[in-house]
């Protein structure tokens, strides 16, 4: 930038017509005076730096001043290079309430906010959401592929390495068949994953208690893998017949010697 003098205005000189990058949409916003900017210093904000599925993940999270329980979550936005309000960002109009984390001169961190005000709610503080993922190695888990009414279905078996039997496990299945996402078949609510580091495959899973009971891996196993027989006619029977107000079927299955 400098100064025409034959026109007294400012000037900016751009060195080249050509950009390698693509245009953005202006938010002057952004650009605002930050005379009004906050800061909050410890204890009044955390910054949680956690795992899930392989990916590192951090929230930082500022605290409400009269009531520590209800606070706002932040999350980094790579793009913009800051932490964005999670609910803000979320809610349609994607207000942009951000925030730095800085050091003064002390080297102690506080957090830096801009001046825009928040559009969302307070939520409740949960630390349990920021822990990082169990991970299950291969040799603590285990799929079964089997056959069932002329389709392949696929079930996960999950063994904790706490427990001492080694045959109880948590029964998983298929979320969606074109996706490695799995869901406990008993809690309906714990979820796993199917991840993958230098071509090894783990599973990993939120740090959350079952609800339910374990399953015995070993019944599992002769269920889907015995084989399975086809019976054709006329080696069973259908018999029909009224009970009340009710039709009831019975089917009946011969043996060879019995049919003989």
């Amino acid at each position: 930038m400098f100064e025409d003098f034959s026109t007294e205005k400012e000037c900016v000189k751009v060195l080249s017509r050509f950009h390698d990058c693509e245009m953005r949409e202006f938010d002057p916003e952004k650009y605002e005076s930050d005379t009004m900017e906050q800061i909050v210093e410890a204890p009044n904000f955390i910054l949680h730096k956690f795992v899930i599925c392989g990916k590192k993940k951090q929230r930082l999270v500022i605290f409400d001043s009269t009531n520590k329980n209800l606070c706002y979550e932040y999350f980094w936005d790579n793009k913009e290079k800051s932490l964005m309000c999670c609910e803000c960002n979320n809610n349609g109009h994607r207000r942009r309430v951000f925030a730095t984390i800085r050091e003064n001169c002390d080297g102690k961190e506080y957090v830096r906010l801009n001046k825009l005000e928040h559009i969302c709610n307070l939520r409740e503080y949960d630390p349990e959401k920021f822990k990082n993922d169990i991970v299950f190695l291969p040799s603590n888990f285990k799929f079964i592929e089997y056959i069932e009414n002329g389709l392949t279905k696929k079930k996960l078996y999950l063994f904790p390495s706490n427990c001492e039997d080694k045959n109880l496990c948590y029964k998983f299945a298929p979320e969606k068949m074109d996706k490695p996402q799995y869901y406990c078949v008993k809690c309906r609510i714990l979820k796993a994953h199917l991840c993958k580091n230098n071509e090894t495959e783990y599973i990993s899973m939120k740090a959350k208690k079952h609800s339910c009971e374990m399953t015995n891996f070993q019944r599992e196993h002769d269920l889907h893998t015995v084989a399975r027989k086809t019976i054709k006619a006329p080696n069973f029977q259908i018999v029909e017949h009224n009970f009340t107000t009710k039709k009831i079927q019975k089917l009946i299955i011969f043996t060879v010697k019995a049919r003989l």
